[in-house]
C-alpha cells in the first residue's frame, strides 16, 4: 500500500477569520428603515397581555383538576 498524499486545504487562521466574519454577520444588528405605529404596537401589547392571561388561567384549571383528581383517588384509597 501507498501512502496517500494530503491535500493542501485552507489555512486554520483563514477559516476561523472566515467563521469570526459570519458570526459577526448573524449577529451585529442592521438599521430596519422601518417602524412600528401606536395602534400596532397596542395591539401586540393586548395579545401578550391576552396570552399572559390565558396561559394563568389555563394553570389554575389544570392544577384544580389534578388537586381534584388526586383527593378523588386518595378518598378511595383510604376508603374515606
Amino acid at each position: 500500500m501507498e501512502p496517500t498524499a494530503r491535500v493542501p486545504g485552507p489555512r486554520r487562521h483563514v477559516v476561523r477569520a472566515a467563521a469570526t466574519l459570519l458570526l459577526a454577520f448573524a449577529v451585529l444588528p442592521t438599521p430596519a428603515y422601518a417602524y412600528i405605529d401606536p395602534i400596532s404596537g397596542s395591539v401586540i401589547l393586548q395579545v401578550l397581555a391576552a396570552g399572559f392571561l390565558a396561559a394563568g388561567l389555563v394553570f389554575r384549571t389544570t392544577l384544580s383538576r389534578a388537586k381534584d383528581g388526586i383527593r378523588r383517588l386518595w378518598s378511595r384509597v383510604s376508603g374515606k
